[in-house]
């Protein structure tokens, strides 16, 4: 059992240890959230359920005052201060043993050796149609399967996420993205492919070394098919594109309530 003022604790570490989970409220840097993934077990058929952490440093000169609020922010909320009561179970595993989400609209990458093999996006925004937040992992047409994250085919992000991201085989590509415009594209492909595809003009170096390729970007089952995407001139010169520079600009800026907003068609 996680009392009051242990959790408050537990709650700035976890906005210490995750900062590419964080997001700001409507520009307000002194106010600031995160999603975590809470299973109800260990097992592969567990439930989950997901709250958001706010974090309020809005009050000069007082420490952060952390809440609780469920997902679909429709629920009683529950604020940790240092001190006081012992917390409801759902709040306590949370800050025990939740996993955070990356922040809505991020773009990472799949490192095989020095290379970006396949993108992952997460979507981290409420709405009707997406009760739960998602990801997809996006492979580059062409390369093998071998290159393919060993994650590719989970349903629910896990703690695996952030040991990869740790260990650099997943990468952030929000700043070399937005630095080069004109550069990667989000193209709508799903008529003629059944999802939409991220289209990459040319390979961008990171500041760590690595290498985003050249090339379309795929969701996975959309490749299971068989169908190979047009070249990346094809897809380059039509109509229904997306600069994702501009969109990936706050992320690496440290503004976090922008990012990738595009349609989810990988879900369908």
């Amino acid at each position: 059992m996680i009392r009051a003022g242990s959790a408050h604790d537990l709650c700035g570490g976890l906005f210490a240890d995750y900062p590419s989970a964080v997001r700001e409220a409507d520009g307000i840097r002194s106010v600031q959230s995160m999603v975590l993934m809470v299973r109800d077990g260990d097992g592969d058929g567990d439930g989950v359920c997901f709250l958001v952490l706010v974090r309020d440093g809005s009050e000069a000169g007082r420490e952060p005052c952390y809440s609780f609020v469920p997902w679909h922010a429709d629920g009683p909320l529950v604020t940790i201060e240092p001190g006081g009561r012992c917390l409801p179970r759902p709040v306590a595993a949370a800050i025990a043993r939740g996993t955070p989400i990356p922040r809505h609209g991020s773009l990472f990458g799949w490192l095989q050796g020095n290379m970006v093999s396949a993108l992952i996006a997460v979507y981290a925004d409420h709405a009707p149609e997406y009760p739960e937040p998602s990801w997809a992992v996006m492979r580059l047409a062409g390369a093998p399967r071998t290159s393919w994250p060993p994650f590719t085919s989970e349903q629910l992000l896990g703690s695996w996420f952030w040991k990869y991201y740790r260990a650099m085989r997943i990468v952030d590509l929000a700043g070399p993205i937005a630095a080069r415009p004109g550069t990667v594209f989000w193209a709508d492909t799903a008529a003629t492919l059944g999802w939409d595809c991220c289209v990459v003009s040319r390979d961008i170096a990171g500041d760590a070394g690595y290498v985003l390729p050249l090339g379309c970007y795929l969701y996975y089952e959309g490749l299971h098919s068989g169908q190979a995407p047009p070249p990346v001139g094809t897809l380059l010169a039509g109509t229904g594109k997306t600069d994702l520079a501009p969109r990936l600009r706050p992320l690496a800026r440290g503004n976090f309530d922008q990012g990738v907003h595009t349609e989810r068609s990988w879900a369908k």
